[in-house]
């Protein structure tokens, strides 16, 4: 339903496909999130707080894959373009998670569908 990527030189960083009932993220790290298990959603027009990635993933210096930490927000999971200045951050009972598409654009209306599909 909904896909997003960016490649660089030598692969694609990751990809969110939106599924009618779930989220799903593909990279060096992949996660399945039900929507039903989303209890907070939240869109952010602004800089990312210091963080970097911290355990299993990948990172380059335009976008961050996997486990992270964040001042403000603590351990989480990271698909973000660190390049684009706003991201999600979605709430699950076990995880937050912090994503974002390669643009402002595109990151904003990937949270509306996410939005609707959590109401």
């Amino acid at each position: 339903m909904y896909q997003s990527n960016q490649k660089n030189e030598q692969h694609t960083a990751f990809t969110i496909t939106l599924e009618k009932d779930s989220i799903n993220f593909h990279g060096a790290i992949g996660d399945v999130v039900s929507c039903k298990d989303i209890q907070s959603i939240h869109y952010y027009e602004q800089k990312l707080p210091a963080g970097k990635k911290q355990g299993a993933g990948e990172a380059t210096s335009h976008y961050i894959v996997g486990d992270a930490k964040f001042d403000e927000i603590g351990k989480c999971r990271a698909y973000l373009y660190t390049d684009n200045s706003s991201y999600i951050k979605a709430q699950t009972k076990d995880n937050v998670y912090l994503f974002n598409l390669a643009n402002q654009k595109d990151t904003y209306t990937l949270y509306d569908k996410i939005k609707n599909l959590t109401e």
